[in-house]
């Protein structure tokens, strides 16, 4: 069933990230969230405490949070059961986005991270339709048109081999 979101108004999602990472921190036995999650959501909430003082590097910026989790959920989500008018943010994502652009340089304003990667595990819904368009040096195919060997255009832009294909998924969310 797709997430909806509450009527009530805006979110705080600085107030999710914060009950997210302490609900980690929580998980002592590792029934729900790994070691890295546990140290991460340590790490993020002694840097909020440390941006409140004011010798600290950084700060934290409740606006900078707000505006990137609400401009992610103005984005319509368009395929299959998830298909509603805009996309939920998951309380993992709302974390995730409140490390990558709360905490900014006092110096400059700037974000102190500007490079991240979210790695999702495997079956936690990452696979792609047939019919999406992928673009090769040649054109365009579709992802099910795919074979190990093609030439598709890489997130640099340049041509990259596929070099395995996963079997084709039928009746999976």
């Amino acid at each position: 069933m797709p997430r909806r979101r509450p009527a009530s108004g805006p979110r705080d999602f600085v107030a999710i990230a914060d009950a997210f990472a302490r609900d980690a921190i929580a998980d002592v036995d590792g029934k729900t969230h790994c070691v890295w999650i546990r140290h991460a959501a340590s790490r993020y909430l002694r840097d909020r405490k440390t941006a409140a003082t004011k010798g600290s590097a950084y700060r934290f910026s409740h606006v900078h949070v707000n505006q990137a989790c609400a401009f992610i959920e103005m984005l319509p989500h368009v395929e299959g059961r998830w298909d509603t008018p805009t996309i939920v943010l998951h309380e993992s994502h709302v974390f995730f986005l409140a490390n990558l652009f709360g905490f900014r340089s006092r110096a400059d304003g700037n974000r102190r991270f500007t490079t991240a990667l979210l790695a999702v595990a495997r079956k936690n819904a990452k696979a792609l339709a047939l019919d999406t368009p992928i673009p090769t040096p040649d054109g365009w195919t579709t992802m099910g048109a795919l074979q190990v060997g093609d030439q598709v255009l890489g997130v640099n832009g340049q041509p990259c081999r596929v070099t395995a294909v996963s079997p084709i998924y039928l009746d999976h969310e």
